[in-house]
């Protein structure tokens, strides 16, 4: 099973989670983890978790906190689409837990289409991209095609 070197990234942004939170950067380590190795995704208190914990130097609590907080900011200003798109039965009016959001991002980086991302792989790299541009913005924009 091969899927791109920074689905985590790109599936994140395409659902509009801003780098700007904490919890982004948490999402991306755990989304790596469970990328790789998909059996995680039912081990995350046990075995996820106190690795990302030790990988940044924070507490469980700060952690939960932090994921939670850019999944609720996501949920009240991301690309709504796109969060339809993949929690579909969930709905956007309803937050998912930390861990039912990292089993659906998973599945998605898994099993679903890098073609469905909104957003181009030059842009996720680039430091200063707006990767919220529309695509008919006409300044590079975010089409699917370009992933």
């Amino acid at each position: 099973m091969r899927t791109h070197p920074n689905a985590p990234a790109l599936a994140l942004r395409a659902i509009g989670m801003h780098p700007k939170y904490t919890g982004y950067g948490y999402g991306i380590a755990i989304l790596e983890i469970t990328q790789k190795c998909p059996e995680q995704v039912y081990r995350l208190n046990r075995g996820v978790y106190p690795r990302i914990m030790e990988q940044f130097g924070c507490t469980r609590a700060a952690l939960d906190r932090n994921l939670r907080f850019a999944i609720e900011r996501t949920w009240e200003n991301g690309n709504q689409a796109m969060l339809s798109l993949l929690f579909g039965s969930f709905g956007t009016n309803w937050v998912p837990t930390n861990t039912e959001f990292i089993r659906v991002m998973t599945d998605f980086i898994l099993h679903g289409s890098m073609e469905d991302l909104p957003i181009s792989l030059p842009h996720v790299l680039h430091p200063y991209a707006d990767p919220f541009t529309p695509a008919s913005a006409g300044q590079g924009g975010l089409h699917p095609s370009s992933i």
